[in-house]
């Protein structure tokens, strides 16, 4: 394989056959194809994920990586991606979206011209059921097409893995073991290189195509419910880190998304059915983050069911979750 890749591509495949060719079409559609690195890995998967990407090996035999592992869940295709990446930057793609190949030529373009830490992107998300786009907010249009200190960057939006390239050293050097068998470790991806970051560039294209509506989702509302569980235990993963590197000393963006993590503890555990024992759960993370995280605390007012929550006494839990709460 050529050692003059710009970007590395990992790509979760567990069962995603339905998916894999839009997938890696829209990566070997690219121009740039000859400077890119695509590791499929498969997850113990069951049916031809797999053997459809082979097609595209024989193809792009320089590009496209096959690996077939047993199940370990998600965060063990990103280790294994991390650990064997040899392009310059690095850039997370789930099996069943796709990128808009215009928008990653365009990315690599600025990849080679700024050379920056951190690229923050626009994201589309699309329709599972019948492929149309449902729009994108592009909260960062202000700074569109600037290069930027990341002191300098205002903490007034959340980004996400959809969003974010990152630039390889910075991932290596992070970046611990994700756990097996868990969901939302795209949230570790995200926490662990950014207080390396210095620099940060936001473009303007779209880049990442991600589908929403499937049960199988890990974002799905029936996903959160079963992962219920995972999902605190990463925030408290997330809430150690924050203090172990004094995440009061990170610049203002950094550290506001860092600490947004908090509220999917609480947010998860108000789409279970409404019980007295969660709500005393609530209450228990709650005061302890009040009492030993207050920086996660005092960031649960982003959230306005928490908000509610604690203007009420947590009497509203019952409302809210009887009714369904809409914002996760």
């Amino acid at each position: 394989m050529s050692n003059s890749k710009i970007l590395t591509v990992s790509v979760a495949a567990y069962n995603v056959e339905k998916y894999i060719r839009q997938n890696l079409e829209s990566i070997t559609k690219s121009k740039y194809i000859d400077e890119i690195e695509v590791f499929v890995v498969d997850d113990g998967g069951k049916d031809q994920t797999l053997t459809i990407a082979g097609e595209y090996k024989e193809k792009y035999p320089d590009s496209i990586n096959l690996v077939h592992k047993e199940n370990g869940g998600y965060g063990t295709t990103v280790n294994y991606s991390v650990e064997n990446a040899s392009g310059e930057y690095i850039k997370l793609l789930d099996g069943d979206d796709y990128f808009d190949t215009s928008g990653l030529d365009h990315l690599i373009e600025k990849l080679k011209e700024f050379h920056a830490d951190w690229y923050v992107t626009k994201v589309d998300k699309v329709d599972s059921t019948d492929g149309s786009s449902l729009g994108y907010d592009n909260q960062w249009i202000d700074l569109s097409g600037k290069l930027m200190e990341i002191d300098d960057v205002p903490p007034t939006f959340l980004v996400g893995m959809w969003e974010t390239t990152y630039k390889t050293s910075l991932v290596k050097q992070s970046i611990r073991k994700f756990p097996e068998h868990t969901l939302y470790t795209d949230m570790l991806f995200v926490v662990y290189p950014l207080p390396l970051v210095k620099t940060v560039y936001f473009a303007d294209e779209l880049v990442y195509c991600y589908r929403v509506g499937r049960d199988e989702q890990s974002v799905s509302r029936k996903s959160r419910i079963k992962h219920c569980e995972e999902m605190i235990s990463l925030v408290d993963v997330i809430k150690q880190y924050y203090y172990e590197i004094n995440g009061n000393e990170l610049a203002p963006i950094i550290k506001r998304r860092i600490l947004s993590y908090y509220k999917w503890q609480v947010l998860n555990l108000m789409l279970l059915p409404a019980s007295r024992k969660t709500l005393n759960r609530i209450k228990a993370i709650e005061k302890n983050a009040k009492a030993n995280e207050i920086e996660f605390y005092d960031a649960g007012t982003d959230s306005r069911n928490i908000k509610l929550l604690r203007i009420t006494f947590y009497m509203a839990y019952w409302p809210l979750v009887w009714y369904g709460i809409k914002t996760f």
